[in-house]
């Protein structure tokens, strides 16, 4: 029979799929029990696992506990009458900030509606949970609006220094509040987890300086570095407060960029946006069980989308939940009791894979052959780059011919453990740098900083000195290398050093993302000015499927003042496509379409390639042509559509294109990849591409 943990229940809502379930499992009937007071709890036990549901929910409790008869009365009641914003905005208690910062993070998202809309929709499924756990600590409400200035609620999100999930911990600090990372999770991505840490780290911030804004900067930039910041102004007697200190453009920008927020919650309709209603009511419960399983079989038994599971469950490595005793999973509130049905039905193992010791003499490549897998896709599952080395015993997932007991037992008594891919770098300092940004930047603990390069205080740093950092980060090459940890990264980042010529709609384009991405990254207004030699973070945006040209800044090589901004479009070259033939379309000349592209005149299209074409005076009549309407109005062009992937390190074009469905050909065709082996960590790249017919969307500017 089942049995549910209960709590306090605030209204009770009866499903008619749950009914069935229940009832339908149990084995004899159940008499009401005594009234019980809303504290007490009662537990039982069903086969190896029980299902923990939110009480809040009604869904929630057992219904075998009310007699057939009164079952047949209960009825559906109305959806709560407050949403979670009132709550958020009601509980808000750290002091207001204002100021041109603030403004312009207010002009930035009221400017940036789909964006906005995007965040809202993906902290959906968290924010009720985040809410009433800030509320059972009485933190000020505003602490529930931070993970969408860290990782726009992504729980996937991964910076470069290695900070993931929708709170951002770094591997270290992670580990320090008790976050697991290990072979099979990382806890850092797990929702529940991650957000228990979180306000655990805040609470103590607050405790540490007191004032809500130097905690959240702390957050942000490392609670030594705002200590140090805050003796250095002490000693030259100037305030110490958080508009006083001197910090990082990073967490200059921070509590601005959260009081934006903050603002648009409390009166979207003042920023021209509106908020979609999230009823203060939960979207998951958790459900606990001790059974190993596949990912697969999970989102079979569920009868969910893989998506939407692994939105609520990122923290699992592998295709298979293993690895502890118990294992957690969030689901919705009308697929738990589903679940959980099913389950009891299956008296199979539920797991298709199995552990597989290396042999001596063997390589990765015969293992793969031996259980019909690629080498790209078995270094994919177990987590193993492109080049690293494998060692006889090497304990490595693989899959079985059919599940069984055995299967799930080589799981249990294997210690599958992660090849050392630690590399040892020479970082050069520069003036205001500090161990403990350093240390952020690599992912990597102070400390062993210190160890390592025999440093006895982190006050002797000193500018223009290598120290040595050994790390497991991706190496990126000086073209790329990543300044500080962004807290606005939705996924791996490099640094993208502008070149003559550069545009952000350019870069955008190189890099698979979208200019609103580049400017949120880089805390860009709209009339940005690039400059040769400035460095630009870029991540990934899973956000839209469309290639998207939009206006975009010209580079300034001489001066920082600000110049009328260009507008360009994008072209996908078709068959029968010439470069004559593209100028011509766009009134614009061929060696002008050769310099936007750096191509010369013997240069080969190909179909899919992407020429980007800048306004030199025809452009903007050509797309008026085309939409029939004034050049004014039309200055963005959509001409395709697909799907972008970031390269992750060890990633192979043949473990990607079997992965997306496509071929090794199409890739590096759709991607001018003229070697696979180019391939290199944090590239974007198209994985698939169907072209459109052309048309001009309107500006909304």
């Amino acid at each position: 029979m089942y049995c549910f943990t209960r709590t306090a229940i605030p209204r009770l809502i009866v499903v008619g799929a749950a009914i069935f379930f229940l009832s339908s499992c149990a084995q004899t009937p159940v008499a009401p029990p005594a009234e019980t007071p809303k504290a007490e709890s009662s537990e039982k036990s069903y086969n190896q696992y029980d299902t923990t549901f939110d009480m809040r929910l009604a869904i929630a409790r057992d219904l075998t506990m009310f007699p057939e008869a009164a079952r047949d009365e209960l009825v559906e009641l109305p959806p709560p009458e407050t949403d979670l914003w009132e709550v958020i905005v009601n509980g808000y208690a750290i002091p207001d900030l204002d100021g041109a910062l603030v403004e312009k993070w207010e002009r930035w998202y009221a400017d940036r509606p789909d964006y906005v809309e995007r965040m809202i929709e993906r902290s959906r499924l968290f924010l009720y949970h985040i809410v009433h756990e800030i509320e059972a600590r009485q933190m000020p409400m505003e602490i529930a609006l931070l993970p969408m200035i860290e990782s726009a609620y992504n729980p996937n999100a991964l910076s470069r220094s290695s900070a993931s999930g929708i709170w951002q911990f770094i591997p270290s600090t992670g580990k320090h509040y008790g976050l697991k990372q290990n072979w099979w999770m990382d806890e850092r991505r797990d929702v529940l987890s991650a957000t228990d840490s979180a306000l655990n780290y805040l609470q103590k911030l607050y405790g540490d300086f007191t004032d809500w804004h130097l905690a959240l900067a702390a957050y942000n930039w490392g609670e030594g570095s705002v200590s140090r910041a805050l003796a250095k102004n002490r000693a030259s007697k100037k305030p110490e407060t958080y508009a006083a200190l001197k910090m990082p453009n990073e967490t200059k920008n921070y509590v601005p960029k959260l009081q934006a927020v903050k603002n648009i919650i409390r009166d979207p309709g003042k920023y021209g946006l509106t908020l979609a209603d999230i009823p203060d009511a939960p979207y998951f419960t958790v459900v606990k069980t001790m059974r190993k399983m596949d990912v697969d079989m999970a989102v079979s038994l569920a009868e969910m989308s893989k998506e939407e599971f692994l939105a609520l469950n990122p923290q699992h490595n592998r295709p298979v939940i293993a690895g502890a005793n118990e294992f957690t999973l969030l689901l919705p509130i009308d697929k738990a009791n589903i679940f959980a049905s099913k389950l009891d039905l299956v008296d199979q193992p539920l797991v298709t894979w199995q552990a597989y010791r290396i042999q001596k003499g063997e390589t990765l490549a015969q293992v793969a052959d031996k259980f019909n897998m690629t080498p790209e896709a078995l270094r994919a599952v177990n987590g193993l780059g492109s080049k690293t080395q494998v060692r006889e015993g090497l304990a490595l997932l693989v899959p079985a011919e059919q599940p069984s007991a055995m299967t799930e037992v080589s799981l249990v008594n294997t210690v599958f453990t992660t090849v050392p891919s630690t590399r040892t770098m020479y970082y050069k300092v520069k003036k205001g740098d500090t161990l403990s940004g350093i240390a952020k930047r690599y992912g990597v603990d102070v400390q062993a900083l210190m160890r390592l390069n025999g440093i006895k205080k982190p006050s002797a740093l000193r500018a223009g000195k290598n120290i040595r950092v050994m790390s497991n980060a991706p190496v990126y090459t000086a073209r790329q290398e990543s300044s500080t940890k962004n807290n606005n990264k939705r996924d791996q980042t490099t640094t993208h050093t502008v070149q003559k010529g550069d545009t952000l709609s350019g870069i955008a384009k190189h890099y698979g993302v979208t200019v609103t991405e580049l400017e949120a990254l880089n805390h860009f207004d709209k009339k940005v000015v690039l400059r040769i030699g400035q460095n630009i973070q870029v991540a990934a945006s899973s956000a839209s499927s469309k290639t998207v040209a939009k206006v975009s800044a010209p580079v300034d090589e001489k001066s920082s003042e600000e110049k009328p901004q260009a507008r360009s479009a994008v072209h996908i070259v078709r068959q029968g496509d010439t470069l004559s033939s593209i100028a011509a379309h766009y009134q614009v000349s061929v060696n002008n379409l050769l310099r936007w592209n750096r191509l010369t005149k013997k240069s080969l299209l190909r179909i899919g390639q992407r020429i980007v074409i800048e306004d030199d005076g025809g452009l903007g009549k050509a797309l008026a042509i085309q939409s029939g309407k004034s050049e004014e109005n039309n200055i963005i062009e959509v001409v395709g559509s697909g799907r972008s992937y970031r390269v992750q390190e060890g990633d192979t074009l043949g473990q990607i294109a079997r992965a997306h469905g496509t071929t090794i050909k199409d890739l590096m065709r759709w991607n001018d990849i003229k070697k696979p082996t180019t391939l290199r960590a944090g590239q974007m790249i198209r994985v698939s591409y169907h072209v459109e017919p052309i048309s001009v969307a309107k500006n909304d500017n």
